[in-house]
């Protein structure tokens, strides 16, 4: 669900967007569950069941001309906690950032230009049921090999709609959905449904010598979804020794015994990434940043983020998600949520901890009470006479860039989301 608004100043248009994304079960089982019979030393079985997303950005167009627009977009991305804790990856969220250009083939922007009139509400359809052929389409069925697939007996029926989007005397473009339903119920993997959604670039043949159309070839580009992975497919896959379930993502973390040996007596955990990436960040901030080490040695409590991304384009908005460490134990984890209007841009990913004094500071951000309205104070922790670490409001915080300290920053409308382990919040 997407709530975009859209800011139009001639050929250059602006569109600021906030989304909200569901998983079910079986989805997000599927992209970052690993089932038992998947599980290794390494990898331990997880099945994360439902999640959501929340995602926020701007997107940017300019129409050089009716069929040229160049593009330039960017977005931020929370992931689920269910998902930052699967075994597959170690991604908190996600900042995306892309630009590029487009010819456009169709009616986009002025339909009655690219369609001749008596051509204007031109639909299709075709009906389809085959079988599993043994050969690609290139190279072996255009040869005229139908032979079956050696893999599976199985077939396939589907029906496809098209709605022209371009014509002219040797290419028509036609944008298609199509939907097909796979019978593999007896090969032992049930019956199931894909979806494919493309662009079709029709050509036309025609005799030399009397203009006669003879043939007509076809290509197009587009994208598709599976309710499961075909039978046929899976069998190759068990030949050539690949992954057989899913298309995993899987980034491998460096883990440094370093990050978990300092920060007072905290261990964190081995199997834990959020941890693991945590304990580091504390021990870089401890080591670049020297104001910090009386906080490391007097704080009741901490908060550490490993990474919080910010992102700015008129509107802006921050998302990290960070460990709680209390009395040298991990007793939970926190999200760190920013939102912010006015005259800005650009990109930022920063580590941050916050110090808390004593137990009561640190039950404000357990209760979600903790709240900063302005930066005086709250800003870059500050050692003062003698190094006594000093604290406003009970909390200290030093924020830490890729290149050193911040030296400005800013705590206004940042919302905390703690969730304790082993339990509700």
């Amino acid at each position: 669900m997407t709530y975009r608004y859209p800011i139009d100043r001639g050929s250059l248009s602006f569109s600021p967007f906030i989304s909200w994304a569901w998983n079910s079960d079986d989805l997000a089982n599927y992209y970052y569950g690993v089932r038992p019979d998947e599980e290794r030393q390494d990898r331990p079985a997880y099945m994360p069941g439902a999640a959501q997303y929340f995602s926020f950005g701007l997107n940017t167009t300019w129409w050089l001309a009716d069929h040229i627009q160049f593009f330039a977009n960017m977005g931020f991305t929370g992931s689920d906690d269910v998902i930052d804790e699967s075994p597959l990856t170690d991604l908190e969220s996600a900042t995306v950032f892309f630009a590029g250009g487009t010819y456009v083939f169709g009616n986009v922007r002025h339909p009655e230009l690219y369609i001749s009139s008596d051509r204007a509400r031109e639909w299709s359809w075709k009906v389809n049921y085959g079988y599993q052929a043994d050969g690609n389409i290139v190279g072996e069925i255009d040869h005229g090999d139908f032979s079956k697939s050696t893999y599976a007996d199985t077939n396939i029926a589907g029906l496809t709609l098209g709605k022209l989007l371009s014509d002219g005397p040797r290419i028509d473009f036609t944008g298609k959905f199509a939907l097909f339903r796979h019978f593999e119920e007896d090969e032992g993997n049930g019956n199931f449904w894909s979806y494919a959604l493309f662009v079709a670039a029709t050509g036309k043949g025609y005799s030399p010598w009397t203009n006669d159309e003879w043939f007509r070839y076809s290509f197009g580009f587009g994208m598709s979804y599976a309710d499961k992975v075909p039978i046929a497919e899976q069998r190759k896959q068990v030949d050539r020794e690949s992954n057989t379930s899913r298309f995993h993502l899987v980034l491998t973390l460096l883990t440094l015994s370093a990050g978990t040996a300092a920060m007072a007596e905290w261990q964190a955990a081995p199997d834990n990434r959020l941890e693991q990436r945590a304990a580091q960040a504390a021990q870089r901030i401890r080591t670049r940043v020297e104001r910090s080490h009386p906080y490391f040695e007097s704080a009741y409590a901490y908060a550490v983020w490993p990474g919080i991304t910010r992102v700015a384009l008129g509107f802006g908005g921050a998302y990290g998600k960070g460990v709680v460490v209390e009395q040298d134990t991990a007793v939970g984890t926190v999200g760190y949520w920013q939102f912010s209007s006015g005259i800005q841009g650009g990109a930022k990913n920063f580590a941050m901890i916050i110090f808390f004094k004593d137990e009561a500071a640190l039950e404000g951000l357990k209760k979600g009470e903790m709240q900063f309205t302005g930066q005086a104070g709250l800003d870059v922790g500050t050692v003062g006479v003698a190094g006594t670490p000093a604290y406003s409001d009970g909390v200290a915080i030093i924020p830490l860039t890729n290149i050193g300290l911040m030296a400005e920053f800013s705590a206004a409308g940042v919302k905390f989301h703690y969730k304790p382990y082993g339990g509700a919040q």
